[in-house]
């Protein structure tokens, strides 16, 4: 049965979407529209009430999230944030070190890096693909790479410190140093260092459900490592660790066939409901996919999600519980794959998202890749 890790439960709501459509994002393509926001609070304020009442499963609601996704987008950020802070009694993404902030809001919103800063947000970690084209391609939106730089920049002149998260891919692998002459442009070694730190750039890899599941295509394999320059892999060792390492498939599948067989559930976890702008609800264990529904808020009763959830019932859960590694490389892997992956977690992912996806539509291609 699934866990509510340390009986706490907290609720994300995707008050206003995204302004990206990334293909690599794990939790996949949400519904774009707005809720109200007033609707949104009352609802989770029942919820949290009921669960005080009731003590179902003997799980405590503990804090609520105005997004999903990007952070900060809405128009009325600052006075939503405040009330958010109010009602957990603590700024989240800020004692959560989160580090994330809005893309579109730091390049559109001259104020924004000066609120985050005050907020007591001190480091932002940036996303970027590659050069302009491939990065406005992979964050689903034209002018996505400007904003990049544009928000480097504010950040640093608030004296705040950027991280640019380098998504591996078959276009931008090409233009790895071409990224490294812009962090040259912009002067980051020096900047950054005048804030006290080495400035943190590092590579990883694709996420493994969701838009990474549907464009595994673009993942990188085993040629594409004489594209990695000797810097950048240095600055990843130095983020990750130095066991850190970019495997084929092939070799990931003899490792998990040689070591301890476990299922993905992880043993902890920071246990969130996101609640979709309508009103869906899915555990933040997986992407959004009607094999993760828990239920929708406006129509099924509070305990009825709970138990869905507690159950097992979404094919999801079930697979994630009881299917175990060597299992899902037995059936899933190809022993010849030349994709790489950064850790096993990340395989394993990419295989039980097949494995939901035959569990949900029945027997599929599994040698398209």
């Amino acid at each position: 049965m699934a866990q509510f890790y340390n009986q706490e439960l907290s609720l994300a709501f995707d008050i206003y979407g995204c302004p990206q459509r990334c293909r690599h994002c794990w939790l996949g393509d949400l519904p774009n529209n707005h809720m109200n926001v007033e609707e949104v609070i009352d609802t989770f304020l029942r919820i949290k009430q009921e669960q005080e009442a009731k003590g179902y499963y003997g799980v405590q609601v503990k804090y609520f999230s105005p997004d999903v996704r990007e952070p900060h987008f809405g128009r009325d950020y600052e006075e939503l944030y405040a009330r958010t802070d109010r009602m957990n009694g603590c700024k989240l993404e800020v004692d959560k070190n989160y580090e994330l902030l809005s893309l579109w809001r730091l390049a559109h919103d001259f104020g924004y890096a000066k609120w985050a800063k005050e907020r007591g947000i001190k480091r932002c970690q940036l996303k970027v693909f590659g050069l302009e084209k491939t990065s406005d391609y992979f964050h689903g939106r034209k002018g996505a790479h400007r904003d990049l730089l544009l928000a480097t920049n504010r950040l640093l002149d608030q004296g705040m410190i950027p991280r640019w998260q380098v998504y591996l891919n078959q276009w931008g692998v090409k233009e790895l140093d071409g990224v490294l002459d812009l962090v040259c442009e912009l002067n980051l070694w020096e900047r950054v260092q005048e804030l006290g730190e080495p400035f943190n750039i590092h590579l990883t890899t694709f996420d493994s459900e969701g838009n990474g599941f549907k464009n595994h295509n673009l993942r990188i394999n085993s040629a594409d490592k004489r594209f990695i320059p000797k810097l950048l892999w240095q600055k990843t060792l130095e983020h990750f660790g130095e066991d850190c390492c970019l495997m084929t498939e092939s070799e990931w599948i003899q490792a998990i066939l040689a070591g301890e067989d476990r299922t993905p559930m992880p043993k902890e976890h920071n246990l969130f409901f996101f609640v979709t702008s309508d009103w869906e609800v899915y555990p933040n264990l997986g992407e959004v996919a009607p094999w993760w529904r828990l239920g929708n808020l406006q129509k099924d009763p509070w305990l009825d999600i709970l138990s869905s959830y507690k159950n097992n019932i979404p094919i999801g859960l079930r697979n994630l519980d009881t299917l175990t590694n060597k299992e899902l490389a037995t059936r899933y892997g190809d022993v010849t794959g030349d994709k790489l992956f950064m850790n096993v977690d990340e395989l394993v992912g990419y295989y039980l998202a097949k494995a939901n996806r035959w569990d949900a539509y029945g027997p599929f291609d599994h040698t398209i890749r």
